[in-house]
Parts: structure tokens; C-alpha cells; sequence
């Protein structure tokens, strides 16, 4: 086994055994493999998040005429990177996810209860606001993570 100028061990690769050379080749496989797997996995990534939005929600929200779950989108951006961009359009989405009034996440909600109109009702109705129903959030959440073990079983998969 040879050393090279500051002493550590060099590996031939003409022994057949691993050398800077074949370890360098492997990084570049892996590499390019990672680059090619990236934008499939994240727009499979991004289309259950879509998937799981909608599907939260339709069981967690009384909903009336599904223009919630309906307007949850999927969208490629332009770019060197695979980006998607996934979100709900609905005016009023943000009152569902992150609440209303005493509810609201944030803080920023009304401290008083106040009145509306209600056309599904007829009638005059009071409230404190909406708790919070963090659909989106929580459809974001559950598979954010799930990315870095897909790419890794993917490069692993194509390496064996």
C-alpha cells in the first residue's frame, strides 16, 4: 500500500481496490442522479400535499359547496429549480386555517363577539369568531418530511 506526500494511504486502482478515482466517480453518479430524482419527487411531494389538503379538508370542515377543498392548487414556477407552489385560492381561506376572531392563531382576531348576517339561515347570528382548522398546515407538515428518505431511497435504489 503506497503513501502519498503526508502520509496517508493511497489506494491503487489498479489493485481493484476502492481508489480516489472510482470514489469520485460514484459522488458524480449520485450526483447526477440526485439532480434527475429532485423535480420528480418534489412534484410528487407537492401533489400530496394537494391530496392531503383537500382530503383535511373535507372531514374536518362542515362544508357547504366544496369551494374550499376545490381550490386548493398545485403550480410549476419557472426556474432552474423544481419549485411547486401549492396553496389554497379560496378568498377566505386564511379565516378557515388560522381563524377568527378570539380564535385566530395569531392574535389578531376581533376581542368582542359581533353579529352577521346568515344567508344559509335567514337570520341574524352571533359570534366569537371560527377556530382555528389548520388543514393546509398540517397536510404541509406530514409530508415536507417525507422529501430527504425518497431521494435517498430513489439514488440507493438505482446505485444497487
Amino acid at each position: 500500500m503506497a503513501r502519498n506526500d503526508r502520509g496517508m494511504k493511497v489506494y491503487s486502482t489498479k489493485t481493484g481496490k476502492p481508489g480516489f478515482a472510482s470514489v469520485y466517480s460514484k459522488f458524480e453518479q449520485v450526483k447526477k442522479q440526485g439532480e434527475r430524482h429532485t423535480e420528480e419527487i418534489t412534484r410528487e411531494v407537492a401533489l400530496e400535499i394537494r391530496r392531503d389538503t383537500r382530503q383535511n379538508i373535507r372531514t374536518s370542515l362542515e362544508t357547504q359547496t366544496g369551494q374550499l377543498a376545490r381550490s386548493a392548487y398545485l403550480k410549476k414556477r419557472r426556474g432552474s429549480n423544481p419549485t411547486y407552489e401549492v396553496g389554497v385560492r379560496a378568498d377566505y381561506a386564511e379565516y378557515t386555517e388560522f381563524g377568527t376572531g378570539i380564535y385566530n392563531i395569531f392574535g389578531r382576531g376581533r376581542t368582542e363577539p359581533w353579529k352577521y348576517f346568515s344567508k344559509n339561515t335567514n337570520r341574524w347570528v352571533s359570534t366569537r369568531g371560527q377556530e382555528a382548522n389548520l388543514y393546509f398546515n398540517d397536510a404541509l407538515e406530514s409530508n415536507l418530511g417525507r422529501f430527504p428518505d425518497r431521494l435517498r431511497k430513489k439514488i440507493r435504489g438505482n446505485l444497487a
